[in-house]
């Protein structure tokens, strides 16, 4: 039992990939030890590279928890097993391949404590590809990272304070629509009061079961006050990313579903539709690449049919698809998923 009352909760679910959470890891120790109101939550998903006897031999750390699943719960419901072991009035979930920065967890913590009206803060963020990271010698910090190898996606460059939640679905903000975990801090108890919104089922196969964390977002914070941070709080290894051959339909089909389903928990149609407009330009390059290399990019939950009468017909989609070129083959999409 905690003697201090914890603020914040980092959670880290983690699976199979023991020598990127090793550096995970040590970019929050240091924190955690001199902030006596953050706790951190680690939970391994049965992986068999290690990581629980890592975890084990790290020994009795203060505020740090580890659980050890007996069998693989599959990604979301590990997820959410880490937010259901916090304590913490915040929770602040992160993947084994983010790096959080030295400043970061004092800042945030100092923002909790002078706004008390705020129940959502979203980080900006930074990009290393894993090729530049693996290439870095003995880097075992995030400080060890030079700022010149990380990119930043984000083109509003000042802090957003006080506003609607939904009013962070900008795409100069948030061009995954909340579909990164790692850019939200949220409070915990509407996160609990909205958990009954997802059904886990095959990984993939529906929103529930590929933007869990997303659906309770909207369910619990539209209409709550949030603070965008423009400064990046944390630095994301890209490249680690083992559903890649499933981001076509990830991109065409689930992230459009996410758009709908913030349209019926009640964001306002032109929020919607400023994101939508983003988003079905950001459809041609990856429907291009489902055609030019369907073996690798077609699977089962991915339909032409099914993306054609549902969001392939709107003039955002026809207008980039022939202002492109379908065949383009300079065009390259980008995606900070």
């Amino acid at each position: 039992m905690c003697m201090n009352k914890i603020d914040l909760s980092i959670c880290v679910p983690t699976f199979n990939r023991v020598e990127l959470l090793k550096i995970c890891l040590a970019s929050i120790f240091p924190a955690l030890k001199e902030n006596p109101s953050v706790e951190l939550i680690v939970i391994d998903n049965c992986s068999t590279d290690g990581t629980a006897d890592y975890l084990a031999g790290l020994g009795n750390i203060s505020r740090f928890k580890h659980i050890s699943n007996d069998s693989n719960i599959g990604p979301g419901r590990n997820m959410f097993k880490t937010v259901e072991q916090a304590q913490g009035e915040f929770c602040w979930i992160i993947g084994n391949d983010d790096l959080i920065k030295k400043e970061s967890i004092p800042r945030l913590l100092s923002l909790i404590k002078t706004n008390p009206d705020i129940d959502f803060y979203y980080s900006n963020i930074e990009h290393i590809d894993s090729s530049i990271f693996m290439s870095l010698k003995d880097v075992t910090s995030v400080e060890g990272i030079p700022p010149q190898s990380c990119s930043n996606y984000v083109s509003l460059r000042h802090d957003v304070v006080n506003i609607n939640w939904e009013k962070l679905l900008d795409p100069k903000i948030n061009d995954t629509f909340f579909g990164a975990t790692q850019v939200s801090v949220f409070r915990k108890k509407y996160w609990d009061e909205n958990i009954y919104t997802v059904k886990f089922d095959e990984l993939y196969s529906d929103l529930d079961n590929t933007y869990p964390h997303s659906k309770i977002f909207a369910k619990a914070f539209i209409n709550k006050r949030a603070y965008y941070i423009c400064e990046p709080q944390l630095i994301v290894i890209d490249g680690y990313r083992e559903w890649w051959d499933l981001q076509p339909m990830i991109v065409a089909i689930r992230m459009n579903q996410l758009l709908d389903w913030y349209k019926d928990c009640g964001v306002d149609k032109k929020i919607v539709s400023k994101c939508r407009v983003r988003l079905l330009k950001n459809c041609v390059p990856v429907i291009k690449m489902i055609l030019n290399n369907p073996g690798k990019f077609r699977n089962k939950f991915f339909s032409f049919r099914y993306f054609l009468l549902h969001y392939g017909y709107k003039p955002a989609f026809v207008i980039e698809f022939f202002k492109i070129g379908i065949f383009n083959k300079g065009y390259r999409y980008r995606t900070c998923m």
